[in-house]
């Protein structure tokens, strides 16, 4: 099956799949047989959808993400570190975490950013000298900067 619709909600996903197949499947198998009197135009979403539920399907044969070599560092949450608020990060409020990235201009706020299988949110801002780097926010772990400084593969999750 081949539905060339990227962006729909849940409810034009089950009336295309419904079009394209003759069935409506569920996890425990067939539960509907197609309605004929659905028709589905490809380039729009049906009128009844409200565009503001729209949300992004990726399939599988679909690349969700970019793969990048990057240098990768460390900080901790010290006004040595960072500036005289250690804690408040573009993002929001960081301390206590251990999820948090710091990326560069290039990446939405919010951007998911996975390092050495590890996914991490970008919430904060490199400086500008800094833009093709990447740095782990570690908190109070004093030892986490040295390992997880380094280059390393870098995925970027797109949001689509």
């Amino acid at each position: 099956m081949t539905v060339l619709m990227i962006t729909f909600t849940l409810q034009s996903l089950v009336v295309a799949t419904q079009a394209a197949t003759g069935v409506l499947e569920d996890e425990e198998g067939v539960y509907g047989e197609i309605d004929p009197s659905v028709s589905v135009d490809s380039d729009a979403p049906p009128s009844s959808v409200d565009p503001c539920d729209l949300e992004t399907v990726v399939c599988e044969h679909e690349t969700n993400y970019i793969k990048i070599k990057a240098y990768v560092t460390g900080y901790n949450s010290y006004i040595a570190q960072t500036d005289s608020s250690p804690c408040i990060a573009a993002g929001g409020y960081i301390c206590g975490r251990s999820d948090v990235i710091t990326c560069s201009r290039d990446y939405p706020l919010g951007t998911t950013i996975e390092v050495d299988g590890k996914d991490y949110i970008c919430l904060d801002r490199t400086a500008p000298k800094y833009d093709h780097r990447f740095d782990i926010f570690c908190d109070k772990d004093d030892d986490c900067p040295a390992r997880v400084t380094g280059w390393k593969e870098v995925i970027i999750k797109v949001k689509q």
